[in-house]
């Protein structure tokens, strides 16, 4: 579990970035799919139900102006840069993982997972 800073800057304006701190990598992670899932919402505000594919929560990543991850690492003392293509392939690895426990294989995970975002 290492600590983790999320700096997010959404578009070329400097209002749109923040930064969030988190206990571990898994949970920025998460914050990561949270955050595209908040978009989605506000996309299509009249969507009983909202789901998404890697791939589409990659694209989104890749329109982001910034994005990149501060991973303490405890033997250095310090926090190592992780840029998008890090976080994209963490996401991929925490989706095949969850995949794998609810019994699906790694390979579906990674082109087909789909999360619920939104139910009225």
């Amino acid at each position: 579990m290492s600590r983790t800073i999320l700096l997010i800057q959404l578009d070329s304006r400097d209002k749109s970035r923040s930064y969030a701190y988190f206990q571990s990598v898994e949970e920025c992670l998460e914050r990561v799919c949270k955050i595209y899932e908040e978009h989605l919402k506000r996309c299509t505000p009249c969507a009983h139900v909202i789901t998404y594919d890697i791939l589409q929560l990659f694209d989104f990543i890749d329109l982001l102006k910034d994005l990149t991850c501060l991973v303490y690492q405890e033997e250095a003392n310090t926090y190592a840069p992780r840029n998008k293509d890090w976080i994209k392939n963490q996401i991929s690895e925490k989706l095949r993982k969850e995949a794998n426990k609810s019994g699906g294989t790694g390979e579906t995970a990674n082109a087909e997972k789909k999360r619920l975002v939104k139910e009225r």
